[in-house]
């Protein structure tokens, strides 16, 4: 049985999770007619979570809800609040923190009643 060094996990991690994208993941499929899409999230995280494995597990899992049919505005905020376990030092978590909760001063009151 051969060991796996942390390179050929990451590797792994980010081949399994390519193809949970259909390997076919980018800017331009992202619904931009919801304020409150996290899938535009989830993209810009994608980097950072190769780097951390817990984090892709995070965004990977939001990723799978909304595959299933999970409405992005009522895990909006839940989304976010969990991000911020992985902010501490991580400049790119901490800038997607920073954009949903801009989003969500600006036009939160759209949540309310959902």
């Amino acid at each position: 049985m051969k060991d796996l060094n942390k390179k050929d996990l990451l590797e792994g991690v980010k081949t399994i999770i390519n193809d949970s994208f259909d390997n076919d993941f980018d800017s331009e499929k992202v619904d931009e007619t919801s304020k409150f899409n996290i899938r535009k999230y989830i993209y810009e995280l994608l980097e950072e979570g190769y780097k951390n494995p817990k984090l892709m597990s995070y965004i990977h899992e939001y990723e799978t809800a909304l595959d299933n049919g999970a409405k992005d505005f009522l895990l909006f905020e839940r989304f976010g609040n969990g991000l911020t376990k992985f902010s501490r030092a991580n400049k790119k978590v901490k800038a997607v923190i920073e954009k949903m909760n801009k989003l969500l001063a600006t036009d939160g009151v759209a949540l309310v009643g959902f």
